[in-house]
């Protein structure tokens, strides 16, 4: 006779909470290498992860060992909601936190009189990743990009000692992002949708690296709206909305609801509220700011180097642009 094992769950989000606060039915998702799902009726997954700070919009945060027996039972299998559990087949009985669910939300709204401070913050950032990134990652290219002074979509020259994974990504890296930006600087929005179209999907996986440019680049513009307002004049929420609904049109479920969380309901997982964080810091001390800075980066890029790449070259891809071509 089979027993299910009963494990308490270490952790939640909002969304996830708001999402299993009543009837909930749904199945588990399962693709190799990845993280499991589980994804209701209507579409919606849950993001199961293994750590605080992997946990983000729609999040559950488990024991890593959990996850791990989660990834060996059977794809599609039924999960359900029985009073403050949710069952995962007839194997697992996963027992929801009675504790207050992590809170979200997140303003990247600069303040007023908050352009000076900001800017220094950002050239932190940027000097740290311009010399710090690992060679492959799409904010190692993202110097090369800026030294252009045409907005073509001629690929960066070849790197024939990175991997070919790391090669192809840095020719169609390349061939977008330098277009992208530019089309963005110039007001071409046509051009902005079939880019941010493309990039979709760029790098594969969960949450897929081209994506995960585009939600670095919905802080990065709403931080530095100076970038398309002092260029082209687009304002900074229409050109997101456009760049978002492209994306999404095309991606994988998980990363269409963040994107969608971060865009429209300012719904961000932990490392960027930890980078926000270090970013508006109050110290007066300039070298404490910047410390704080570096070692969240270290962290994030020592965790997940690619991820951390896609995320934060989106980031700083309009203050950078706007330094480099605007300013």
């Amino acid at each position: 006779m089979l027993v299910a094992s009963h494990v308490a769950a270490l952790g939640w989000e909002t969304l996830a909470a708001a999402q299993l606060s009543g009837p909930w039915l749904g199945r588990l998702y399962l693709q190799p290498g990845q993280l499991p799902l589980l994804i209701n009726q209507e579409g919606q997954p849950l993001h199961l992860v293994s750590d605080q700070p992997s946990l983000g919009p729609y999040g559950l945060w488990l024991p890593p060992d959990l996850i791990e027996r989660m990834r060996r039972l059977p794809h599609d299998l039924y999960a359900w909601r029985v009073g403050q559990t949710v069952w995962v087949g007839d194997e697992i009985i996963i027992h929801l936190p009675r504790s207050a669910p992590w809170d979200s939300h997140l303003s990247w709204q600069p303040p007023a009189e908050g352009r000076e401070a900001l800017g220094r913050g950002l050239a932190l950032l940027s000097d740290w990743l311009l010399a710090r990134s690992p060679d492959g990652t799409l904010s190692s290219m993202i110097g090369e990009l800026l030294q252009r002074e045409h907005f073509d979509d001629v690929p960066l020259p070849d790197r024939t000692d990175l991997s070919a994974a790391n090669r192809l990504l840095r020719w169609r890296a390349s061939r977008l992002l330098t277009p992208l930006l530019g089309a963005l600087a110039e007001g071409r929005m046509a051009q902005v949708e079939e880019l941010s179209t493309r990039l979709a999907g760029l790098g594969g996986d969960q949450f897929p690296l081209g994506d995960q440019f585009v939600m670095g680049f919905v802080a990065g513009l709403r931080q530095w709206p100076h970038f398309t307002v002092e260029s082209s004049g687009l304002k900074a929420e229409p050109v997101l909305h456009r760049m978002v609904h492209s994306v999404v049109q095309r991606t994988t479920p998980l990363s269409r609801v963040s994107l969608f969380a971060a865009f429209l309901d300012q719904r961000w997982g932990w490392r960027w509220h930890a980078l926000h964080h270090a970013l508006w810091q109050t110290s007066d001390h300039a070298d404490q700011r910047r410390d704080a800075l570096h070692r969240h980066a270290e962290a994030w890029f020592e965790a997940m180097p690619d991820q951390a790449g896609a995320a934060l070259a989106g980031f700083v891809a309009p203050f950078l642009w706007h330094q480099r071509h605007v300013v």
